[in-house]
């Protein structure tokens, strides 16, 4: 198989440097005076897993002979140039598979750029680069990442005689074989939005926070603001589709309480989680964070779901 990554992030690296191992894989940039010369990925809990890739496949086009692109940009990079990009240069009968959350409208204007090649995805995969480097570049890239048991990566499936299924169920194999947990799954389109709306502000709660899940914490209002416009963004996320069933569990007994106990359980645990918690939504994600409450926000007045409060986090998140 030859697959294409479109990103060489966290993300982008974790599955690319993995599939390597089975596939033909080329990371396509926009850059390739920044391109690392060697990638490294070592998985944080469960048996050592870790893995170099030196001298890693770099282009600025995605190769036509691609069976299958991975998308892996933030939402607010899903822009026109790149779908344009992608209708242009992926081959005709080649799966596009887009990691980042579509909401029903970006689902709508992809499909419409991108056709039957488009696969909504939900990733399974928790990265992130622990020193963010500057300048030219940096040399060597270096990921830690999760795949949480409970959330495997979810592909769109298609129906049993469907051409392209084949070829996604191979996508499938070759992500169980470099032990990421991958299925398909007819739900992707509604559970990936659902997920993403219904924990909007928990995530926006740590950016309004200054980054830093402890002031959060310690900081009642804002908690209140928080656990407020996420029962907003649950009952959107109800017009959508059902949660996944640790999503919908958090919810039931969502509570300033449950949200202290469990953030204090899941340090002891995996500490390293919250420091990519902080870091990535936090720090780094203000053009996406806004990219989705727009997208939320139109949702919200097409549906008929108040979201005062989510409006109001937002704007301490990013006055």
């Amino acid at each position: 198989m030859k697959v294409a990554v479109v990103g060489a992030g966290a993300l982008g690296s974790v599955y690319g440097v993995n599939l390597s191992r089975v596939a033909d894989v080329t990371f396509v940039v926009r850059d390739l005076s920044r391109a690392p010369r060697v990638m490294h990925v070592e998985r944080v809990t469960g048996p050592a897993h870790a893995h170099t890739l030196d001298a890693p496949r770099f282009a600025l086009d995605v190769p036509r002979d691609a069976d299958v692109v991975l998308v892996a940009v933030r939402v607010d990079q899903l822009d026109d140039a790149l779908l344009a990009k992608l209708a242009r240069e992926a081959a005709g009968d080649a799966l596009v598979v887009i990691l980042a959350p579509l909401l029903p409208h970006r689902w709508e204007h992809a499909h419409e750029k991108l056709g039957a090649r488009l696969v909504a995805a939900m990733p399974g995969v928790v990265a992130y680069e622990p020193e963010v480097h500057d300048g030219a570049g940096p040399i060597r890239r270096g990921v830690r990442y999760w795949t949480p048991r409970a959330s495997p990566t979810f592909l769109d499936d298609r129906p049993h005689d469907d051409p392209g299924r084949a070829r996604l169920l191979a996508l499938v194999d070759a992500l169980r074989r470099v032990e990421i947990p991958a299925e398909p799954n007819a739900r992707v389109r509604s559970l990936n939005p659902a997920t993403t709306i219904a924990f909007f502000p928990m995530l926006t709660g740590i950016a309004a926070a200054g980054g830093s899940i402890d002031r959060m914490l310690a900081d009642a209002p804002l908690m209140k603001l928080g656990l407020a416009a996420a029962k907003e963004t649950r009952a959107l996320a109800r017009t959508l589709g059902e949660l996944p069933p640790w999503a919908s569990l958090f919810f039931n007994f969502m509570s300033p309480f449950t949200v202290r106990a469990g953030i204090k359980l899941g340090r002891a645990r995996a500490p390293e989680v919250f420091t990519f918690l902080e870091k990535h939504f936090g720090q780094k994600l203000l053009d996406q964070n806004m990219a989705i409450f727009h997208e939320i926000e139109r949702l919200a007045a097409e549906r008929g779901v108040a979201i005062d409060h989510l409006r109001k986090l937002v704007a301490r998140a990013h006055p």
